[in-house]
């Protein structure tokens, strides 16, 4: 989050527990756990998870040689004699990136909706 005043806000207690409540000594859920509980099923199409990046292509041709791009490979192998070699390195990183982009984007939302509150009330 951006400040310290926004971390405060964050585990300021979403509800106000009473003095001789239910559980004493305890502050009942925190606004940023409030607002992860609350965050939209579905992450906004903006949303993007933190992940390495996504392995790059790896053209070769079935000798094992090395190419820079698909149409270089291509013409020095012919049309079925090359393949990328990080193929299923990306098809396991897209699924990954799908899996944490659920995962990931309750903090996310739940974080811009404390920075929004404590700009609200002046704090930044």
């Amino acid at each position: 989050m951006n400040t310290a005043r926004s971390d405060k806000i964050a585990k300021a207690p979403a509800f106000r527990a009473a003095p001789h409540g239910d559980f004493p000594g305890t502050n009942g859920m925190s606004l940023l756990a409030y607002f992860m509980a609350h965050a939209p099923a579905v992450p906004q199409s903006w949303f993007a998870p933190v992940m390495p990046e996504k392995p790059a292509d790896a053209w070769e041709g079935e000798n094992g040689a090395k190419y820079a791009s698909a149409r270089d490979a291509e013409i020095a192998e012919g049309f079925d004699n090359y393949f990328n070699a990080n193929r299923e390195a990306q098809q396991d990183w897209d699924r990954e990136y799908l899996k944490q982009w659920y995962l990931q984007w309750p903090l996310a939302w739940a974080e811009l909706m404390v920075v929004a509150l404590a700009r609200g009330l002046g704090h930044d």
